[in-house]
């Protein structure tokens, strides 16, 4: 199965994973009896994922060819925009490679979310540019067949990130593009074309429908329950928000780092790299008030981006949700890859090329050291659901099912066996627990016969109605009835 699918396979990815999975057995999107948990993830590289698995029978061979697919689209879009907003060719190429670095792989993480595995985030912050790509299309000449047949894609894209992810892609991404469109368009010489109109209210009406659907089929999505700040959230959200824009580009980390190591350094030089990009959004607020343009359309997604969430609640847990900030973020590093050679040109003159190279050259290396790291670290860590497969396998156990110690290892359990239910057990509270997978999953009356339990290594089930049967990879495993430590049974 790979290095690359498996070691460093998140728990979030494997959710999406098994949710292509069963739409393929199912034949159908919806499929009956599942419980979303935030987003339906149909608007991730499911899109691409699905067809491609119908086709090769192969889930995670699937998912590669829809990340290559991805990482295309991206290109294809980034040099196809900036050459709209009359990007030189040096821009256009820094905006493709600003974009592209990993700055982060993880869960979550920066990279994962737009061209790894789920590519999670990645069709939601390609809706407003692909927008602003055609209002500018709209405006600077009369459209091509090639531009009707991409307002078409982007109208069923708005569609279905309304549908999957509820209202949260319009409220972020696509308001402040239409806001901008009329604007700008009221500044010029002529009254907005009746195209923009008409492209102006498709968009609406299909988040409208979007969301109509989404309720229609009793679908409800975390990004339909936004809520407000309060008095007493507010400093707390501002002060994660700005955390998080330097954890997103990995500068700042959970735990203390050394300077002088290669990850202090890695850190140091992404650091600096934030506050220019903060520096570059100043300077294109500037340049939005005094004389705004064209480019203006990237500066207003990231500001508006940035207002909505800081107006709303978007921590969760002890750390904020930093991923929330890519919609925002993405138009703002193709604003600086232009904004940034400007500069280099009043600095370096013509050598301006060479000291983005030399700049280049920094960071990139930098990143590529730490990034291997962790992949290498993520390799030699074990994996607890191919080690509970190994373990049944080796001991030839005879089991009906497997209670896992965490939700994590049942969600990859699930990819890599099919054979038996893999679900987390609680044992505190007795409870059956599963996100982003049938409800029946969690009845205990679904469950009988002989299972695994699987605790963490050393930990004791404080029960003799278990059968000891041997650790492995930091876990313990026993055998005994399935209705021993649940409810409802």
């Amino acid at each position: 199965m790979g290095f690359s699918t498996v070691a460093t396979l998140d728990y979030d990815a494997a959710k999406l994973f098994g949710n292509v999975r069963e739409m393929a057995a199912t034949n159908s999107i919806i499929i009956p009896d599942w419980v979303y948990a935030t987003t339906c993830e149909w608007d991730t590289s499911a899109l691409f994922a699905l067809p491609l698995y119908y086709l090769t029978a192969d889930l995670l061979l699937s998912f590669k060819l829809a990340n290559i697919i991805m990482v295309i689209l991206w290109v294809a879009l980034i040099y196809g925009l900036t050459k709209r907003l009359h990007f030189t060719s040096e821009a256009s190429a820094l905006s493709c490679i600003l974009v592209l670095l990993p700055y982060g792989f993880g869960m979550l993480e920066y990279w994962n979310m737009l061209f790894y595995q789920g590519c999670q985030y990645a069709l939601k912050v390609m809706i407003p540019l692909l927008l602003v790509y055609l209002f500018l299309s709209i405006n600077e000449r009369k459209p091509l067949w090639f531009d009707y047949a991409l307002g078409i894609i982007a109208i069923f894209l708005v569609f279905l990130t309304a549908l999957s992810s509820g209202v949260y892609v319009f409220v972020c991404g696509i308001f402040p593009v239409l806001l901008y469109a009329v604007i700008h368009q009221l500044r010029s010489s002529s009254f907005p074309k009746p195209a923009m109109w008409t492209f102006i209210a498709l968009i609406i009406v299909a988040t409208v429908f979007g969301l109509l659907a989404a309720h229609a089929f009793g679908l409800s999505t975390r990004g339909s329950r936004m809520t407000l700040n309060s008095a007493e959230t507010f400093a707390d959200n501002a002060a994660r928000l700005i955390t998080g824009l330097f954890m997103l580009f990995s500068s700042i980390s959970k735990e203390t780092v050394p300077v002088l190591s290669f990850a202090g350094i890695h850190g140091f030089v992404l650091f600096i790299f934030v506050i220019a990009i903060i520096a570059f959004m100043i300077y294109g607020v500037i340049r939005l008030i005094k004389a705004p343009d064209t480019r203006s359309f990237l500066i207003v997604i990231a500001l508006w981006n940035l207002i909505v969430l800081l107006a709303c609640q978007t921590t969760y847990g002890a750390f904020y949700e930093y991923r929330y900030l890519l919609i925002g973020i993405v138009p703002l590093l193709i604003f600086s890859a232009a904004a940034f050679l400007d500069a280099l040109r009043v600095i370096a003159g013509q050598n301006h090329l060479i000291a983005m190279v030399l700049a280049l050259c920094l960071m990139v290396p930098l990143m590529g050291i730490v990034d291997v790291a962790f992949l290498r670290s993520t390799e030699a860590n074990p994996q607890n659901s191919l080690a509970i497969q190994r373990f049944i396998e080796e001991h030839d156990l005879d089991i009906d099912g497997v209670y896992t110690p965490d939700t994590g290892t049942a969600e990859k359990a699930r990819l890599f066996d099919t054979e038996r239910p893999y679900v987390y057990l609680d044992l505190g509270t007795g409870e059956l627990k599963s996100y982003d997978y049938y409800e029946s999953d969690m009845d205990p009356s679904q469950h009988a016969g002989t299972y695994l339990y699987v605790f963490k290594a050393k930990e004791d089930p404080h029960t003799s109605q278990l059968t000891y049967q041997g650790e492995a990879d930091g876990l313990t495993f026993y055998t005994g009835d399935a209705h021993l430590f649940t409810n409802g049974s």
